[in-house]
């Protein structure tokens, strides 16, 4: 207790525990049953290889040192050649496992069960923006490393330099995961005094957490200084940014932030039945850290679900829905962390834990299935039509534009039953490039569109070509010929591809 005193640690008074026994045997079921449903995820994780069309396997490292320049991202341009060494499946359980890693020690303090703490662990490795990151798995493996990393260095830094660091570290890769990082710091906020909680929150944890957040900000406007002499970070068009320059610009972005926030929780709070059990599940959590926790809890979790989108205001940019992992895990602080105090409170929160997590397993199942389908049949209808090996070629060309990908898309979804949920589209041109890469062609090139035929690569390569009449040919794909080679590919026209839908 001395040492406490002198370190400046707030006190925090121990978690309460329910009963042992039966209940204790309930919770550890309950994480059995999380852990079996984050198994089955990983298995679907493992399953898929191929991934989206500027993931690390698929560029050069150049491509990663202009995301440098226009995001900052200097650990992940450092590291790239170890990075696309890593096999995809490899690379993305091992992120979303240091995910899990990083809320257990979170929960664990703070609810004071072991079992609870590895349930709520299991229900994050649910959240559904997720599966949208890990389909970039070795470029979003450095920052979910790191999320373990602070989890296991938090008790052993002083904050006044952990906070700092991992900014520095989380900047140079994803930084929207450093808005998690006070959740490592929640047993600040432990006491049985609120007024002393709402001190500690609003005078140690938020200015701790904002100064972290401002060196990393610095430090990435550094490294593209240092990597390019630019002054400031450039804002890819693909973000289409909107300036203010006027009070109704203000309002203009603080309304598409709103939009953004909303749309992201749709798919966890938009069906009717998941609004009570939030409720409820927010009420229990209520009632097991009493006020003096949960209003320090619960203000924490806005700032972090909330900030990012904040801080998107000035620039007006689009905010990708895969950038919402910390808005989810805010909300599933608020509604589960917390000690389970009784027999009835704990049983209705085990019962609300694994009811969300269930149903997030399945929206995710479906989702990931839907990706995976798409992928490997664009991917192995190429293998079956090849006149060749891949290797025998220099390349492929494909002559299909956006529209015929799209339609593609669309009849692989209804031959197989399948909806994206909310996954990332695959209905463009540039998206079947993965699929082409996987199949073994290490030069892919589009050359659908008029303005792309026009580029010097396809006009050289379809020199000579002449035009093919579209005719329904069996498969997916139509083999067109070969020019300077590479392969010419097209995909067949929407009224045969209807076949595939029967």
């Amino acid at each position: 207790m001395m040492h406490t005193a002198l370190s400046g640690e707030p006190r925090a008074s121990a978690p309460a525990r329910p009963p042992g026994g039966a209940l204790s045997g309930a919770q550890w079921l309950a994480a059995l049953v999380g852990l079996v449903l984050a198994s089955l995820l990983v298995l679907q994780l493992a399953d898929i290889g191929v991934y989206r069309h500027d993931a690390m396997y698929y560029l050069p490292r150049p491509a990663f040192f202009d995301k440098l320049l226009t995001e900052g991202r200097w650990l992940n341009y450092l590291l790239f050649p170890v990075l696309r060494l890593i096999p995809g499946p490899a690379a993305a359980i091992a992120a979303l496992l240091c995910w899990g890693l990083f809320v257990f020690i979170s929960a664990r303090r703070w609810v004071g069960s072991p079992a609870y703490a590895l349930l709520l662990a299991c229900l994050a490795l649910q959240v559904t923006p997720l599966m949208n990151q890990l389909q970039w798995p070795a470029t979003s493996l450095p920052a979910f490393a790191l999320l373990a990393l602070a989890a296991l260095l938090a008790p052993r830094l002083p904050a006044g330099l952990f906070y700092p660091l991992f900014a520095v570290l989380l900047f140079g890769s994803f930084s929207h995961l450093y808005y998690l990082l006070p959740l490592l710091h929640l047993h600040w906020l432990a006491g049985k005094d609120l007024t002393a909680n709402l001190k500690t929150l609003w005078l140690k944890l938020i200015p701790l957490w904002a100064m972290g957040f401002v060196v990393g900000y610095g430090s990435a406007l550094l490294a593209v200084y240092l990597a390019g002499g630019g002054l400031g970070i450039a804002i890819e068009e693909w973000r289409r940014p909107h300036y203010i320059e006027s009070g109704a610009d203000l309002l203009d972005n603080s309304q598409r932030a709103l939009h953004y926030l909303a749309q992201h929780l749709q798919p966890l709070l938009g069906k009717l039945w998941l609004v009570p059990l939030a409720t409820g599940a927010v009420i229990l959590s209520l009632m097991g850290n009493r006020v003096a926790r949960f209003v320090p809890l619960a203000l924490l979790a806005l700032c972090m679900g909330g900030v990012h989108y904040l801080l998107t205001v000035p620039l007006g940019i689009v905010i990708s829905f895969r950038t919402a992992g910390p808005l989810w895990l805010a909300c599933l602080v608020v509604m589960f962390f917390t000690p389970l105090r009784n027999r009835y409170q704990a049983a209705l929160l085990l019962a609300c834990a694994l009811a969300l997590g269930t149903a997030l397993y399945l929206q995710n199942r479906q989702a990931l299935k839907w990706y995976n389908t798409i992928t490997s049949t664009l991917q192995q209808a190429l293998l079956d039509t090849l006149p060749k090996p891949a290797g025998d070629y220099t390349g492929v060309v494909l002559l299909s534009d956006d529209a015929a990908v799209a339609a593609a898309v669309e009849r692989i979804e209804r031959h197989h039953r399948l909806a994206p949920g909310q996954m990332e589209s695959l209905s463009r041109a540039a998206r079947w490039v993965p699929a082409a890469k996987a199949a073994g062609f290490n030069k892919v090139w589009l050359c659908g569109s008029q303005d792309r035929r026009q580029r010097p690569v396809c006009a050289r390569i379809l020199t000579g070509v002449e035009p093919r009449a579209p005719a329904c040919r069996p498969g997916l794909y139509d083999i067109v010929g070969e020019s300077r080679g590479f392969l010419l590919v097209a995909i067949n026209p929407p009224e045969c591809l209807a076949m595939l839908a029967e």
